[in-house]
């Protein structure tokens, strides 16, 4: 099914609604008039709900269409003594505040960002210098809270510093219409690392920096078991929802037995808008009992590999 014969289905079945028309006034397809912007957000929503569908007995659709790939890097967070003073560690102000120290504002970030990254105090870039390192147990904006407090030897004033952090917010990434992780490698070597560590490392290892072996994702966070030096690149492959090319020749971009779905959770939602809630839960259920047999190539490439190959269900 293309593009234009599914905003037609949708839009003819949802009672042919002007504020989703996706035609002129001569007929033709214009999408970009606000009402086709309209229905074609339904449309974007409706694939998304497909792409991260989990049945009841916790199979997830996983399409090829899907399969998503970026290089990050770890970004650098600190200031040698190259730059100006003023991208130095800021003064505290008393002596029992030597568990907080203070990053330029520019460093400021939601609360909690920086929780368990190691800053290196008297880090010059050179290594002129072996660094004091200090676990990060909370942040507020650019404010760090250290467990341990700083040496009394350590001057904070105007201190040069480095910031190597574990922890990363799936935003940051660059990764487009992300859903979830499939696999994460070092790019130099393509050495992958390990999802879902557990919880038994010690403080030896959460201030430790170098190349991390595991990972997991927990609330809106890409987690690392150590934290990252700066520089750090990563080929990481993902699951996203797939986009949608606004062309009304192209096909949807999922395999044709997924397209009705796709109209029925968009005529679901736009129903539920009308407040139709009856033709709502049809559309819905129609979708569901599509969704919940329908198996996608992920599904076929595993069963073969597994020697339990089964007919597609339709």
């Amino acid at each position: 099914m293309n593009l234009g014969t599914a905003l037609m289905r949708i839009f003819e079945g949802t009672d042919d609604q002007a504020d989703l028309d996706p035609r002129d006034a001569t007929g033709a397809f214009d999408l970009t008039l606000q009402s086709a912007r309209n229905i074609l957000g339904y449309v974007r929503e409706a694939l998304g709900i497909v792409a991260s569908w989990r049945t009841p007995q916790g199979r997830r659709l996983r399409f090829k269409a899907n399969q998503g790939e970026a290089f990050w890097t770890a970004p650098e967070t600190g200031a040698d003594e190259g730059l100006s003073q003023a991208d130095w560690i800021l003064p505290t102000q008393t002596a029992s505040s030597r568990r907080y120290v203070t990053l330029p504002a520019r460093f400021a970030a939601e609360d909690n960002a920086y929780a368990g990254a190691v800053l290196k105090l008297n880090a010059p870039m050179d290594g002129s210098v072996t660094p004091e390192e200090y676990l990060v147990i909370g942040s507020v904006g650019a404010e760090l809270r250290l467990l341990d407090p700083v040496d009394a030897s350590i001057g904070l004033d105007m201190n040069p510093f480095m910031l190597h952090r574990r922890k990363f917010s799936l935003g940051s990434l660059g990764l487009t219409g992300f859903i979830a992780m499939r696999a994460i490698a070092r790019a130099n070597d393509l050495t992958e690392i390990a999802p879902e560590m557990g919880y038994a490392y010690g403080l030896p290892t959460l201030k430790s920096v170098g190349t991390p072996s595991a990972y997991r994702i927990e609330d809106g966070y890409l987690h690392f078991d150590m934290a990252l030096e700066t520089g750090t690149t990563f080929l990481i492959r993902y699951w996203r929802v797939p986009a949608l090319l606004e062309n009304t020749d192209l096909e949807l971009p999922l395999p044709e037995m997924f397209h009705p779905a796709i109209v029925h959770l968009a005529k679901a939602s736009i129903f539920r808008r009308q407040g139709e809630t009856a033709e709502a839960y049809e559309a819905w259920k129609a979708a569901e009992a599509l969704l919940n047999v329908l198996r996608t190539e992920d599904d076929f490439e595993r069963d073969e590999m597994q020697g339990t190959l089964r007919p597609r269900s339709l």
